[in-house]
């Protein structure tokens, strides 16, 4: 898989949840998904259609010039834990192997700038790169891009460089899309990674994988 970035920081305040009216997370207003174990304070109201736990839906795909492509099934999950960001749990496996082949592991944070659309991840990743990406939130889609690099001194050759990461919500069909575009020393911005999934209150991810 690839490799990534780190930093943003900012006092982490308790924030109030406004309580008077439930509110869904996701696209529905119609709907709660106990995948959510609270409501989201009016700070982050601009993600809510990405709260939840999320299992894959259909196969990732992984391909670039330097690797041979490969499928991929991950589950991550967005959760409100009472700080002024969405906290961030991510694992892929090869769904081919049995038990599963952990690919990756990666934790994050995402944080909202108060009274805009501006968005910051920062993001650990398993294999000893960190990463900080800086972005904008739309309705229903987020894009983010590295503003920061940090890898252990043994990590894998080539080094990354850039990244780009765009999440896109189809309220219709209830399914996320997410694509991961790397730079390296050696190759410029190209399509890494690119996978659906779905709530996992909707599918499990060992079930997609059978159809």
């Amino acid at each position: 898989m690839s490799q990534s970035q780190s930093t943003f920081a900012e006092p982490s305040t308790p924030m109030s949840v406004h309580k008077s009216e439930p509110q869904a997370i996701g696209g529905s207003p119609h709907k709660n998904y106990p995948c959510q174990p609270r409501f989201l304070p009016d700070q982050l109201e601009c993600l809510a259609w990405l709260a939840g736990k999320w299992n894959v839906f259909e196969p990732g795909k992984c391909h670039y010039p330097t690797i041979k492509d490969f499928a991929y099934a991950e589950k991550i999950e967005f959760v409100f834990g009472g700080q002024p960001m969405l906290d961030y749990k991510a694992e892929s496996w090869d769904p081919s192997s049995q038990p599963h082949k952990l690919f990756t592991s990666r934790a994050r944070f995402l944080r909202i700038k108060p009274g805009t659309n501006q968005i910051a991840f920062v993001l650990a990743h398993n294999f000893g790169v960190s990463e900080t990406l800086e972005g904008t939130c739309m309705k229903n889609q987020l894009v983010v891009e590295t503003t920061g690099i940090s890898r252990m001194s043994f990590a894998a050759e080539p080094a990354v460089v850039r990244t780009r990461r765009t999440y896109k919500y189809d309220p219709e069909k209830e399914e996320l899309e997410h694509i991961m575009e790397m730079e390296t020393k050696k190759t410029p911005l190209t399509e890494h990674l690119r996978i659906k999934y779905k709530r996992a209150t909707h599918t499990s991810s060992d079930d997609a994988l059978k159809h």
